[in-house]
């Protein structure tokens, strides 16, 4: 789990130093969507579609803002060591050859940090519906999480997610 954690977190690195304050897509053409514990999330400043495609090793991160780049923001990570494609990524590694891995991060405006599987294993699915070199496409749920100043856990749910977003290279 830590090995799949902290490949997430470096994917999360990744699409964080990618990301420009000054971009936007307000024109409504990219969308991430999805309900948080019962409310619902538009995710469409800045959203995109980051692709890292290095020998063996294939990722594309899916980030999004509301609002503005200091609301909401949710992250979508897949990777595997075959070209991202149409299928299904989960936390659990399955997948054709078993190395495709999923993630989500979730981060409230000016709070903490809720990521999938730190807490719960298994905890994230996005399934890429459709893919080509300028735009990825598909749907994603899970359970993310994170600790408080108690120590105790906190989990949020994230159903009915979607995404329609421009992949740069």
């Amino acid at each position: 789990m830590k090995i799949r954690f902290s490949f997430l977190s470096l994917l999360l690195v990744v699409v964080l130093a990618s990301c420009s304050k000054n971009e936007s897509n307000d024109d409504g053409s990219a969308k991430i969507s999805c309900t948080i514990d019962g409310t619902s999330h538009v995710f469409n400043f800045g959203s995109m579609g980051i692709r890292n495609d290095a020998a063996g090793n294939y990722s594309v991160n899916i980030i999004g803002f509301q609002d503005n780049v200091q609301g909401d923001q949710i992250t979508l990570s897949v990777g595997s060591n075959e070209p991202i494609g149409a299928r299904e990524y989960s936390e659990a590694g399955e997948g054709p050859d078993g190395v495709d891995v999923a993630g989500i991060a979730y981060m409230p405006a000016g709070g903490d940090m809720y990521t999938s599987g730190y807490f719960d294993e298994n905890s994230a699915t996005i399934v890429v519906t459709a893919v080509s070199a300028s735009s990825i496409q598909g749907t994603f749920s899970g359970v993310v999480s994170m600790e408080d100043d108690n120590g105790d856990t906190v989990r949020k749910t994230v159903t009915n997610g979607t995404f329609n977003v421009a992949i740069q290279n």
